[in-house]
């Protein structure tokens, strides 16, 4: 059965995801070897990001991505989470 979609911030997405986005900006840094990072906003990441919503998590500029986006910029190594980052990111591997 498909989950219901609902529009959230101007972006189509399912009626449970809002939570995860909320509960996102909760997370203000990332455990790495036992130390701790400030998350990445999104828009920080690229000065051309940010005019549109995330197309992965559909966040918007300002807010940290849903934790476990691709599109996250790992805060320890400086890579996307999709684009070569290997951090043990604790809080990544919980979830």
């Amino acid at each position: 059965m498909a989950k219901k979609t609902i529009t959230y911030n101007g972006v189509e997405m399912t009626e449970d995801w809002p939570a995860k986005i909320e509960a996102s900006q909760r997370q203000l840094h990332y455990t790495v070897a036992g130390r701790a990072f400030l998350r990445v906003r999104f828009g920080e990441e690229d000065p051309r990001w940010g005019e549109r919503p995330c197309r992965d998590c559909g966040v918007l500029k300002g807010q940290f991505h849903v934790i476990g986006c691709e599109y996250e910029r790992c805060p320890a190594c400086g890579k996307d989470f999709a684009g070569g980052c290997t951090c043990k990111i604790d809080e990544i591997q919980e979830s």
